[in-house]
């Protein structure tokens, strides 16, 4: 490698150059193509001094996290409206992030190495969005090929049958290992959709009126246990956990996974 190309090499990574987004015009919008070759970045930028601001702009006409570093100004002139911020705290954000769903681990798992790469980092490393949370299904949701759980589906009140499925050991763990490389501090979170259908008052999966079975209420609480146990021998540790996904769902007839609850109960 020449010195002037060293020179141009170190300008670049000192001015946090980003990869521009190749974009692709649809009915609906814009969106970046990402592919083995090629995949936007985002151009960090250190906080400014005095009144700099840096301010990144995305568009419906196609702008992707557009860097623009300006300056504050006033100009002199009275404003017409004005914003009043108070000094009461509220809930602090923890963060941002997505969810391992099974259909997620599917898709990625079909691109080659190169490209799963590419995707993991534009969502999880310091030149992407930076998620920094991660919900973890407890079995399976209403983005999986077919309903299941944890159990088999004859009554089993002593979880002796537990384990877990391909979607975990093939799809969800690889992914969330990977994700984990390249964001230390990204923190887990895991939601079960629905209990064994015997666990259930409609035996289903599904609802309407798919109430968990109050005899069941120890088995259920020890369910989650067992999954936490189960990662944590892959390796994986959990940040928290919900108390379910969409419990009103399973009051519903819809066709999706869910164990329904209400306010007291839950």
């Amino acid at each position: 490698m020449s010195y002037i190309t060293w020179l141009f090499f170190i300008f670049l990574s000192a001015k946090g150059y980003a990869e521009p987004c190749l974009r692709k015009h649809f009915e609906n919008g814009t969106v970046c193509v990402c592919n083995a070759q090629h995949c936007d970045t985002i151009e960090l930028e250190a906080p400014q001094p005095g009144k700099n601001v840096v301010v990144y702009t995305s568009s419906a006409d196609g702008l992707r996290f557009q860097k623009k570093v300006q300056q504050f100004v006033f100009n002199g002139k009275d404003l017409d409206e004005q914003i009043t911020i108070g000094n009461q705290t509220y809930q602090q954000i923890l963060g941002f992030g997505g969810a391992f769903t099974d259909s997620t681990g599917i898709n990625i798992m079909k691109m080659d190495k190169g490209l799963q790469e590419k995707i993991l980092r534009s969502y999880f490393s310091k030149d992407g969005l930076e998620y920094s949370l991660g919900r973890v299904p407890i079995g399976g949701t209403d983005f999986s090929t077919r309903a299941y759980s944890y159990l088999s589906e004859e009554v089993d009140p002593q979880l002796k049958s537990f384990r877990l499925q391909v979607e975990d050991l093939k799809y969800k763990i690889p992914i969330i290992k990977k994700a984990r490389g390249l964001s230390e501090d990204l923190k887990l979170f895991s939601s079960a959709w629905t209990a064994p259908k015997w666990m259930k008052t409609n035996g289903k999966y599904t609802g309407p009126v798919s109430f968990l079975k109050e005899e069941y209420y120890q088995q259920w609480a020890d369910y989650h246990v067992r999954f936490l146990d189960a990662y944590s021998d892959q390796n994986v540790t959990f940040w928290g956990m919900t108390t379910g996904n969409e419990p009103l769902s399973g009051i519903l007839n819809m066709p999706v996974p869910s164990v329904a609850w209400v306010a007291p109960t839950q």
